[in-house]
Formats: C-alpha cells, structure tokens, sequence
C-alpha cells in the first residue's frame, strides 16, 4: 500500500520541509486550493522523490452538496471545471481526486431520479481518468455523522455501484477519536472493502499516542491481511509549526512498526 500525509495549507512550508528529512513519508495530500496556488513548489518537490498522491476538495462543499439543485447549464460548467482540474493535476502524477456531493450529509436516500443524476455526473469523469490511470474517490466518514445517517452510506455506495468502473472507487474518512474500543474492522470492511482506493486516519494532536499507535496497529493487521494496494493517508489536525516535526516523529515510527 501506498502512504501519505495531508498537508494543512496553513503549514505547507514547514511541513514540506520536514517531510524532507522524513524516513519513510514521501506522498502527499493536499486541497485543491493549496494545490494550483503552490503547483510550483510542489514540482520542485519531485527533485526531493516527495510527491503528491491525492487532491481532495475539488468540488466546493456548497455546490456539491446541492448538485441535484443545479440547473443543466451551471452542471456543464461544473463538469468542464472539473475535468479541466483533473487534467492538470494528472499531469503532475496525482493518482486521486476527491469529490464530494454531500451523499452521506443528506437525512434521507436519494430517489431514483436523483441517483440516476449522481451516477450520470460522474461517469463523465471516467475517461478523463482513463487516460491517465487516476480515480475519483467519494468520501464517506467513520463513524457517521449520527446513528441515524449510517444506513445512509447506502447513497455514496449506491453510486460506486451503479458508476462499476475502477475510476470511481471510496475514500473512507476514519476518525480516529470516535472509534469505538471494540469496533469489529474484518465485519465493517466485508460489506464494503472493495470499493475503498483511500483511507484516511483523521485525528487530533492531542490523541494519546498510546491510543493513536492502538487503533493505526488494528487497522494495518486488517489492511496487510486483505493485500491492500489502495491509498493510506494520515490526517493530524495541526495547529502549531512546533507541533509539525513531531507529529512526523510520531507518523515515521508508525509506519516502521505496523506497515513495514
């Protein structure tokens, strides 16, 4: 499997410079902002074997989570906004790209017409990433929102499903503090394992790093038995340049010991 680390844009500088003396991080992930404001730098990376792996917030939360609301010109342009992003940030090796609609944000199932739309929206984007060997990737979280929206990843699902091509795969979004202790990994991923390309392990700084290296060890077991080949990317909220060379320390170390 392949492992990356999202870089915050508020430390883009630190944190590209630290993932220089890093052992085992090469790969990166950005949002797309960061991406086409820093695409330069970013380049100059390469010379350093750094480069990035995945793009996330292509689609702003905004329209995304109104898709089904826009009107068939606005969805044309859209459509074109994102293909044209795609095609640049292929070109610069990038493997995935993020697109959220909001599926699992909605209270309720999408009706027919409704997931007909979806599906129809980003099958557009299949042979953009055909041609060069990329994915898109919809997010859905762990644990959902609230009990009650966990049945609604049946929508993200649903149109993994009904899009069936390798291009349009999950991005799972793990948040590591709310994991229940005795959550079953080898049961969750049964139902669904072969739709994720992407899993993010999203936590706070101030995680114990007792429980952080618990939950992480779990899931690489699980990971390592099923042969993952997908992406794994690791997403601590940072909120200090004097926490940044730490958390590098912490994310080295796991790495070494759970996924060598």
């Amino acid at each position: 499997m392949n492992i990356a680390i999202n870089i915050p844009s508020d430390f883009f500088n630190i944190c590209t410079d630290t993932i220089k003396d890093s052992l085992h991080l090469r790969l990166m992930e950005l949002d797309w902002k960061t991406f086409a404001a820093r695409s330069e730098e970013i380049r100059k990376l390469g010379h350093e074997d750094i480069s990035l792996a995945s793009v996330s917030h292509l689609l702003p939360s905004p329209v995304g989570n109104n898709l089904n609301e826009v009107s068939p010109p606005a969805m044309i342009k859209i459509r074109d906004y994102l293909i044209q992003n795609i095609t640049q940030a292929s070109k610069e090796n990038v493997s995935y790209f993020c697109i959220d609609v909001g599926a699992e944000k909605r209270n309720k199932s999408y009706s027919e017409e409704e997931l007909g739309e979806n599906v129809f929206f980003f099958k557009q984007f299949i042979p953009t990433c055909q041609t060069y060997s990329t994915s898109i990737l919809l997010p859905v979280r762990l644990p959902a929102i609230s009990t009650e929206m966990h049945g609604l990843w049946g929508n993200t699902i649903q149109i993994v499903h009904n899009v069936m091509h390798d291009s349009c795969r999950m991005q799972l979004d793990l948040h590591i503090s709310e994991i229940e202790k005795d959550f079953d990994i080898k049961d969750f991923l049964r139902n669904c394992y072969y739709h994720i390309s992407s899993i993010r392990f999203i936590y706070s700084t101030a995680i114990k790093e007792e429980r952080l290296k618990q939950i992480i060890a779990q899931w690489a077991e699980v990971l390592k038995w099923r042969s993952y080949k997908g992406l794994v990317v690791f997403a601590p909220t940072i909120h200090s340049s004097e926490s940044v060379n730490e958390e590098f320390r912490k994310i080295d170390e796991i790495i070494e010991k759970y996924f060598e």
